[in-house]
């Protein structure tokens, strides 16, 4: 198993039999990955040792653990959110698809969402479309979005950064900054997965709302984040009609979790994931035009 692999960690049934990794299912893989959520925690409180010898700490790291009290925060922020978001459903006729025995367990950890984008109301309306149960089961989800939104969205940055800190969003750095190298973008989200949470990111990194291609280009910042710690990721794929009155359709396709083939490179892998939500779209679409 890779998550096995990357923790060198020997993975062993209640009855002391050694697992036999060749015959996990993907859905397993969701398993071990909740078995590997403490070893993951406390590699990312490790101290290290650089190649020069010298020591760094988990602070210099970015790998402080939040306080308790903000995690409550953001935790009773996204339950008010999933709530009060069903008032979306009067403009959205929502529909979720997920294959049986799916987000079914109390909690689900370590994983990676990578849904299409089609709206700003995206982080919503995929949340919304679980029960509260399902929700609840992922709580906190951590979601990586922009400082540099595009047209009238940037007058109201300041109030967004607001509603980014009570949801617990992991910003990504400005694009006036000299530093946006991909591990500075995405700190945020391996230090989140280290620490057991749910992450979502969204690989076309804009707002998508061509018809043909029905999924834009994936960048491989999520390739990279699953290399690094071997989190499975979900493909989801979002389909929505045109425009219509006084509600629109809107469909999220789950897909079950993938393992990126270790042969290929980033771009590559991000090709790969993109085909894998174009099937899920596809299937998305048939069943909401039947």
């Amino acid at each position: 198993m890779f998550a096995a692999r990357l923790l060198n960690l020997e993975l062993v049934r209640p009855s002391g039999k050694r697992l036999n990794t060749a015959r996990v299912s993907q859905l397993d893989a969701l398993f071990v990955c909740k078995l590997t959520c403490d070893a993951l925690d406390q590699r990312a409180s490790r101290v290290e040792v650089n190649a020069k010898g010298a020591k760094q700490t988990p602070k210099e790291e970015g790998s402080l653990p939040e306080s308790a009290a903000y995690r409550s925060i953001v935790l009773t922020s996204q339950y008010a959110s999933w709530l009060f978001g069903q008032l979306l459903r009067l403009r959205y006729s929502i529909h979720a698809y997920r294959p049986a025995g799916f987000f079914e367990s109390n909690t689900e950890h370590c994983m990676i969402l990578a849904p299409t984008h089609k709206t700003i109301f995206d982080p919503w309306l995929l949340m919304i479309s679980l029960s509260f149960r399902q929700f609840k089961a992922l709580a906190p989800v951590r979601v990586l979005a922009t400082q540099d939104p595009l047209g009238p969205l940037k007058w109201f940055m300041p109030l967004i950064k607001i509603i980014y800190w009570l949801g617990g969003v992991i910003e990504l750095p400005p694009e006036d900054q000299d530093e946006r190298s991909l591990p500075e973008k995405l700190r945020g989200i391996l230090v989140a997965l280290k620490h057991g949470d749910v992450v979502m990111i969204f690989p076309e990194g804009v707002l998508w709302r061509r018809r043909e291609p029905p999924v834009g280009k994936f960048a491989s910042g999520v390739v990279y984040v699953y290399r690094k710690l071997g989190s499975p990721i979900v493909p989801i794929a979002v389909w929505s009609s045109r425009r219509g009155w006084p509600r629109r359709r809107y469909a999220v396709q789950l897909g079950l979790p993938v393992r990126i083939p270790a042969e290929l490179d980033q771009e590559a892998g991000a090709a790969w994931l993109r085909d894998c939500v174009v099937t899920l779209y596809e299937e998305a679409k048939q069943r909401e035009e039947r």
